[in-house]
């Protein structure tokens, strides 16, 4: 694995979840998914975000509420990609707060 890239010393830039976090999470919930490399994106007030192996961003609600957004934006961003001449995430996995996962 490799560092974080931007050098997060201060402590308001300390996420809500460590990269030590981040990491058991993914790999408990998806056991066959290689880690070659995670770092620390940034973190809003809804949610915490890790890029992992540069091809995927991994987003992490702060609470229930935000998880349940994130739920929310599974099922609107692909009504709106039709709609709009822009890429838009795409969701390939969502695990609810109790780390339940629907693929």
């Amino acid at each position: 694995m490799t560092a974080n890239p931007n050098n997060l010393n201060d402590a308001e830039d300390t996420p809500t979840y460590s990269v030590e976090q981040a990491t058991e999470v993914i790999r408990s919930r998806f056991p066959d998914f290689t880690i070659e490399d995670i770092y620390f994106c940034g973190e809003g007030s809804d949610f915490c975000a890790y890029a992992v192996n540069n091809d995927y961003i991994f987003l992490f609600g702060t609470d229930q509420e935000s998880a349940e957004r994130l739920a929310w934006e599974q099922h609107l961003l692909p009504r709106l990609q039709s709609k709009l001449n822009i890429a838009l995430p795409q969701f390939e996995a969502v695990c609810s707060m109790d780390w339940r996962c629907r693929l």
